[in-house]
């Protein structure tokens, strides 16, 4: 019988040692975690998807989005209209001198008024796509959980489902919306700008050149390292959430065997693994900070020598 009940193993294993070794990888368990019952934590590893942004952009709706970046574009023009209309005022020999100071006055407050109401109404319709996003991801995130198999709530820390609706949901509604908005405004902002300098002084884009090489090749060598580290930050959340979530529930039973220096230690270890990636990230955004500061201040150095 040990001899029968051995034969459909061996013929198992070699059934799996004609597998590919891909098929393997995949199913065989994590090194050091075999017979586990709770699941690493996934994480993404290389660029945003164009899937990922094509589904916020689809629950932002396709209209919003267009609707948000015409008022973005018109407010940069009201905005730079004011400025090159101050600036024709107060040159001599300009048309402006054939008006009274009255009407050039008018003229520049309509302008100035105009930029401000269109911005205002570019926040609104901002914070009401990133709302409207929001409640449609986090509806179906939440429809997805409540489906899942009672296997799924076995192999999940309650910590990571916990991370998934507070901070990642928290950070779609508040930080992304934002980020975005303030993109296509400095976008169209830096569109404008090189628009009008090339067409009042174009000796200024040869130098501008190099220096939008620069800013690349910066943003191209940072962006992948604060990437990773933004990933190791959220990911180090999770056993922070989970773990507080299993000391309340067994608060007792760790009491009772006397177990409280064990989790505290347990505590301090996850909080440090969280602080650690959180300093790193704050020194990668500062190591770009210095880098960006010397960058403008060659460009405004620059500026000042092609003018005199």
């Amino acid at each position: 019988p040990t001899q029968a009940a051995r034969a459909p193993r061996r013929q198992s294993g070699g059934t799996q040692a004609h597998e590919s070794p891909a098929r393997r990888h995949e199913r065989a368990p994590p090194a050091g975690r075999a017979g586990a019952l709770i699941t690493e934590e996934e994480r993404t590893i290389g660029a945003v998807e164009w899937a990922v942004w094509k589904g916020y952009f689809k629950a932002c709706g396709t209209a919003s989005i267009t609707a948000l970046i015409i008022v973005q574009l018109v407010s940069r023009i009201f905005g730079m209209s004011s400025a090159v209309y101050l600036a024709v005022w107060s040159s001599p020999g300009s048309f402006a001198e054939a008006y009274s100071v009255r009407t050039n006055l008018t003229i520049f407050a309509g302008l100035t008024l105009c930029s401000v109401l269109v911005t205002l109404v570019g926040n609104v319709l901002t914070a009401t796509v990133g709302t409207r996003a929001c409640r449609r991801l986090h509806r179906r995130m939440l429809d997805c959980v409540v489906r899942c198999p009672m296997a799924f709530f076995d192999t999940t820390p309650l910590g990571r489902i916990l991370n998934r609706f507070a901070t990642d949901i928290n950070n779609v509604d508040t930080l992304l919306p934002d980020t975005l908005s303030h993109l296509l405004q400095m976008a169209l902002h830096l569109l404008v700008t090189l628009s009008a300098v090339a067409v009042l002084n174009p000796v200024l884009v040869v130098l501008f050149l190099p220096v939008m090489a620069m800013y690349y090749y910066v943003q191209d060598y940072f962006r992948c390292t604060s990437r990773e580290l933004q990933r190791l930050y959220n990911v180090s959340r999770s056993p922070i959430l989970a773990h507080l979530s299993e000391t309340l529930g067994g608060v007792t039973t760790i009491r009772a065997y006397n177990a409280v220096s064990r989790f505290t230690q347990t505590n301090m270890e996850h909080l440090d693994a969280n602080t650690c990636a959180f300093l790193t990230l704050n020194t990668a955004n500062r190591w770009l900070g210095v880098r960006l500061d010397f960058l403008g201040a060659f460009i405004v150095a620059g500026t000042a020598c092609a003018c005199i």
